[in-house]
């Protein structure tokens, strides 16, 4: 039998400790780590993961012999495999027979050679590189999903099961007593057998830098415990909803264990290794085994008679180590009665050694079984699918049945009163610690990640589950034929279901798709109230999809606009698949009347974006096309029109990408700063967040590889424009860290997939250019951007510590970037694409930029505090750098230069970055305008201040550009800015050499006059009349030490703005609401 694949769920909140901090396991402490920092944890760690994710799943057949369950089963001390089963040691496992939860961990053992192992004896397949080579297992998550039937899928003897492990994340960590670097990843185990996936294994293995192996020598250590003679040991006792079993494992348990797992961890059975190099006091038990232990006490105490029972989940956390020998008690508490067994096992001193909650069977009606057995049904959480059905013959549906969904939609909000009461007398905020690694929960309910605050999602900071799973919180995707739509919190969609499906049995024209068109009101009819508002939607007059239809140029001439579009090598069209598009196109010249509106928009969408770039960048386009600003306006409107028709204000296929995709022709139309750029972007991304796409798509099965990759496409540059565009117009950005999970996508071309894909194929090397190479490089840096504009805008306090992080992590992604996108000198670039040599000055300046708002808030600080002398470094060379880039593009998109044939004309962002270098150099030269102040003792610094006439030289360049490039109000407006900050450097220069000379002078025969650069006479300044005011330029030239950075943003790079309306002038009003 068949059933749906689990869903996939984000394991971020399992698999990453919070805080982690060292203890030692004795008082004698473990031998010292190498001291290998050639390499640090974040980039192993990246290198880490980006490798795994690379290679993609990893997948292992195995047939399930009955043997190996037997022999687990007389390891454990356990006669029969169930209660009144014959005696294993006498008896065969016959075929059929099913697993016990947690008994899959002796399947699927590593086959390596001793050569191949580490030096404490573990396998080394998902290891880090060195030094973090030392693991500890930490925890984790196991699920076992139920068929469509509700009943569990057992693995079962003579199966043929495939296990798929998957890398879910790599993170560096730092203790914080210690300093010590250690790497944290997670891991999943798929088990699938032939009616679907059985188990999900979720690890969380803890890698610490590698011990120095000692020299063969007598531990003087005495003996951890009195060697005990007897077998292990095994005692249950039962008070009310509480079980304790007392447990010894033997030295001989641990060994028979660890052979069944072929498993030679050296601290499981070498003594001298665990007491002398680990610094144990004896040999360890093993994490998995006390899981099992765990789960054989939970089956032992349902009361079932002999059949076997799987749990729903179970969740775990070591805690601290058990060794063998020692007396240790297991205790299941189900007194809370909330359907979640909790479980401590206390080491000797009631010590905490692991931590457990186990989710138990529950029959899915309410209230559920369980809690009628305990005469708790009025407490009872839980509440199934309510019933469904459909319409009879007559159109009518049984009153009874709507009866039901009513009164199912009435437990759902009881079931929601229970739960939020039973959350309100949670317990308070407790640490957990494993071993060496402590973890500190947030509180009771995990908070998913689209719903996590920013106080949750500081550096290193992770939720943690304490009372239930994260699936019950977590976000759904509903999927169907008209797109998907996402809905937050697992009882609140249910709630909102329940109510749509009671609208479907009661309104008849709910069979009618979102996607198309509403009919036009009959005359004389009451006006319909409409559920958008009147500002977004309301405005427009419609045009029929008939005269939408009738608006499109002539194929042969769209045929060649959408080949401009495609190969115009914009980062955009990377959200649409090439061959996916051709086959979407062909079925619409074949079947025109049949295209949905959405699609349709889609479409005219490409044709606006098609003639906006190539005008932009002054590229012919089609002569039958006639007239090109004609035919944009267009197109431009009628995409608004097929956007306002099909509401997008309510998720949709196509629906994202449409309106992204008009946003940009928006963004081409006009290269001046447009603050209304943002506010389209803001309602693409709550959109898109409402469609889903904030989720990565493994999570969702029924999304399809395709669509999910595509998907990640789209959100990833989306992501990217955010950054960028918000802090143009001097605001936070919309999308913060903590709202998202998606992956980045991977490395491959669309000729490497399609709709039909079951798999996606692992991203190709770093240094193969596909369609995604320069997004995925680009978003390396935006990602540390996006960081450093977060400080920017923030309120709190940010210390320079803070800023000397974000640097290194700055650097690190800049050294990271593959080898083809990193720059070099134009003479060794002759034979290169110039679409590739556009590339890396993009990212460069991307790099520099970023450099400059980082440091930036620090130039105000006094020239001899030798604290910020690197901070003033940074931003002198990042701004020279920034013009010179400036210049050399420039110079290069002439006719005859490397560039000329993919010229790109500047736009606003571009603007603003030369604005900014040159500010900060205005700065540093009116600061000091004869160079005679310049004494650091910083070579670094100095060498930079010192070369005061390249720096004016710079700057006088960048002017006489902007000179002649006057064509866009945006270069007129940097033009007249730059004119003021050269007038008022040169103005100080005069100053200062007119003290200089009124100075009284030294003896006649060693005078002699430093000219630094020679002055000039004052070029005439061509402020343009009506500009807006340069006073914030004027005020940071006065106070160089009182900068107001958030002022500048405001005010000079978001576009000049000005205090004008949405957009800067009525003409480039967009038409969404025409």
């Amino acid at each position: 039998m068949s059933f749906t694949r689990t869903t996939r769920r984000s394991t971020q909140s399992l698999l990453r400790p919070q805080f982690l901090q060292l203890r030692t396991f004795s008082a004698r402490p473990p031998l010292r780590t190498e001291s290998d920092t050639s390499a640090s944890a974040s980039s192993i760690a990246t290198s880490f993961l980006t490798r795994f994710q690379s290679l993609g799943p990893q997948t292992r057949s195995q047939t399930l012999d009955a043997n190996q369950l037997q022999l687990l089963s007389l390891t454990l001390n356990r006669p029969s495999l169930l209660p009144n089963s014959p005696p294993l040691s006498t008896t065969t496992l016959p075929s059929g027979t099913p697993l016990p939860a947690g008994y899959h961990l002796v399947y699927f053992t590593p086959a390596f050679l001793e050569n191949d192992l580490g030096t404490d004896g573990t396998d080394t397949s998902y290891n880090p590189a060195s030094p973090f080579t030392r693991r500890m297992w930490a925890g984790g998550e196991v699920h076992w999903p139920r068929r469509s039937d509700g009943k569990p899928n057992f693995l079962r003897v003579g199966q043929d099961v495939q296990e798929t492990t998957r890398v879910l994340s790599a993170e560096p960590k730092v203790v914080r007593k210690t300093g010590e670097e250690m790497i944290v990843v997670g891991v999943e185990k798929e088990f699938s057998n032939g009616d679907g996936v059985a188990v999900l294994d979720r690890r969380n293995w803890v890698f610490r830098k590698a011990l120095t192996s000692p020299s063969p020598t007598t531990s003087s250590n005495p003996p951890a415990t009195k060697a005990f003679d007897g077998p292990a040991t095994s005692v249950t006792s039962t008070t009310g909803n509480t079980h304790t079993r007392t447990l010894r494992q033997t030295a001989v348990t641990l060994f028979r264990f660890s052979a069944l797992t072929f498993n030679p961890h050296k601290i499981h059975y070498s003594t001298p290794w665990a007491r002398d190099v680990e610094g144990h006091k004896d040999i360890v038990v093993h994490g998995p085994l006390n899981l099992i232990s765990i789960l054989d006490l939970w089956r032992d105490t349902r009361g079932e008679g002999t059949e076997l029972v799987l749990p729903e989940r179970i969740s775990y956390r070591a805690t601290s180590p058990l060794y063998a020998e020692d007396e240790y008690r297991i205790v299941l508490d189900e007194e809370a009665g909330d359907g979640v067994a909790r479980v401590q096992i206390l080491a000797p001193g009631d010590v905490v050694a692991m931590k457990a909650e186990i989710q138990l069977k529950c029959c899915r009606t309410h209230p559920c079984s369980n809690c009628k057995k305990r005469g708790e049904a009025s407490s009872c959480t839980f509440v199934g699918r309510g019933p469904r059905g459909k319409m009879t013959t007559s159109g009518r549906t049984s009153p009874a049945h709507v009866q039901d969904r009513l009164q199912h939609l009435e437990n759902l909000i009881l079931s929601l009163t229970q739960k939020k009461k039973l959350e309100g007398e949670g317990e308070g905020e407790g640490g957990v610690d494993f071993g060496e690694v402590v973890v500190v929960p947030q509180g009771k309910v995990v908070v998913p990640v689209q719903q996590r605050t920013p106080e949750d999602s500081g550096e290193g900071s992770v939720s943690v589950t304490e009372g239930a799973s994260p699936s019950e919180l977590g976000g759904k995707l509903l999927v169907g034929e008209a797109g998907t739509r996402y809905i937050d919190g697992a009882h609140w969609s249910a709630i909102l279901e329940e109510i749509s499906g009671v609208r479907e049995y009661l309104q008849d024209q709910e069979e009618a798709s979102d996607d198309e068109p509403e009919q036009d009101e009959e005359v004389g009819s009451a006006p319909t109230l409409t559920p958008t508002p009147t500002l977004w939607l309301g405005l427009h007059k419609k045009i029929s999809k008939a005269e939408l239809l009738d608006g499109l140029p002539p194929k042969p001439v769209m045929d060649r606009l959408i080949a401009l579009f495609m190969s115009s090598k914009e980062p955009v069209c990377v959200i649409i698949h090439v061959g996916v598009f051709q086959k979407e196109y062909n079925r619409f010249w074949a079947r025109r009347q049949d295209v949905s509106m959405s699609w349709l928009g889609l479409l005219y969408s490409c044709l606006t974006l098609a003639i906006a770039i190539h005008r932009h960048n002054k590229e012919p386009l089609p002569v039958d096309l006639g007239d090109a600003t004609k035919a944009a306006e267009t197109y431009r409107k009628f995409t608004a029109q097929c956007l306002a028709q099909t509401n997008y204000t309510i998720p949709g296929r196509y629906k994202v990408e449409t309106l992204f995709l008009y946003t940009m022709g928006e963004f081409y139309r006009c290269a001046d700063a447009q603050v209304g750029i943002s506010f389209l972007l803001g309602t693409i991304i709550r959109l898109a967040m409402r469609t889903g796409y904030h989720r990565d798509p493994q999570q969702f099965p029924d999304v399809s590889p395709y669509e999910g990759e595509m998907r990640r496409r789209l959100w990833v540059i989306l992501r990217q424009l955010d950054i960028l565009i918000s802090f143009q117009v001097g605001l936070p950005r919309t999308v913060q860290d903590w709202q998202q999970d998606v992956e980045p996508p991977r490395n491959i071309s669309d000729s490497d997939f399609d709709e039909s894909t079951q798999e996606l194929p692992p991203s190709r090397p770093e240094s193969e250019l596909t369609t995604m190479s320069y997004t995925l490089s680009k978003a390396r840096l935006m990602n540390i951007f996006g960081k450093i504009a977060d400080l920017a805008y923030s309120r709190g306090p940010v210390t320079y510590e803070d800023a000397l992080t974000i640097d290194r992590q700055l650097e690190e992604a800049h050294d990271q970037l593959p080898a083809i996108f990193k720059m070099r000198p134009l003479d060794q670039c002759i034979v290169d694409p110039s679409v590739l040599i556009l590339r890396r000055y993009t990212l460069e300046l991307l790099y520099q930029k970023s450099r400059c708002v980082l440091h930036r808030r620090y130039l105000g600080e006094v020239h001899t505090n030798v604290r910020y002398a690197f901070s003033r470094w940074v931003c002198m060379t990042a701004s020279k750098e920034i013009l010179r880039h400036h210049a050399d593009l420039y110079h290069e998109s002439q006719p005859g230069g490397l560039l000329y044939r993919d010229r790109q004309y500047p736009n606003s962002l571009q603007t603003a970055d030369y604005l900014l270098a040159a500010m900060i150099i205005s700065l540093e030269l009116s600061h000091d305008p004869t160079g005679a102040q310049v004494t650091s003792t910083d070579n670094d610094v100095a060498l930079v201040i010192r070369g005061r006439e390249d720096l004016l030289s710079t700057l006088e360049t960048s002017h006489q550009i902007f000179e002649r490039e006057r064509e866009s109000a945006d270069v007129q407006k940097a033009y007249a800015a730059l004119s003021l900050m050269l007038r008022r450097v040169k103005e100080a220069q005069n100053e200062a050499k007119e003290q200089l000379a009124q100075a009284q002078p030294p003896p006649y025969n060693s005078w002699q006059m430093e000219n630094p650069y020679p002055l000039g006479e004052m070029p005439q300044m061509d402020i343009i009349p009506g500009q807006p005011s340069f006073d914030v330029i004027e005020e940071m030239l006065d106070a160089p030490t009182n900068l107001d950075w958030r002022l500048w943003d405001q005010q000079i790079q978001n576009g000049f703005d000005g205090g004008m309306g949405l957009w800067n002038d009525p003409g480039n009003l967009p038409d969404l609401n025409m």
